[in-house]
């Protein structure tokens, strides 16, 4: 079985988006392996009836570079969630294997 996903410099990409299960939450990511890059993961927030382009980012944002896991506490989150991940290093070859965890929604 492999957990997470391994994504390399310069990438951005996103995740799917999902139903909020309350106004505030709190995100972690895991760094389970990393080889000279870093993830920044911004939660973005929107309602149902806005555009992808039109999504809010939200603050703090998760910064996985080495092992170990990262949380963020986000408030005011509309009706969709998803992730949006960069990764960033310093060679073409830096790499990052991490995966999501499961949000700490918080009740309304």
């Amino acid at each position: 079985m492999i957990i997470g996903v391994t994504i390399h410099k310069g990438l951005t990409a996103y995740s799917p988006w999902f139903p909020r299960m309350g106004n505030a939450a709190t995100f972690a990511g895991e760094c389970i392996g990393v080889s000279g890059a870093t993830n920044t993961i911004t939660i973005q927030t929107k309602n149902e009836s806005d555009t992808d382009s039109s999504a809010t980012d939200k603050t703090p944002t998760l910064a996985l570079s080495s092992a170990g896991v990262q949380t963020a506490r986000v408030t005011d989150l509309k009706e969709l969630v998803r992730f949006k991940y960069v990764v960033t290093g310093t060679n073409n070859y830096d790499w990052i294997h991490f995966r999501m965890l499961p949000p700490a929604w918080e009740n309304n």
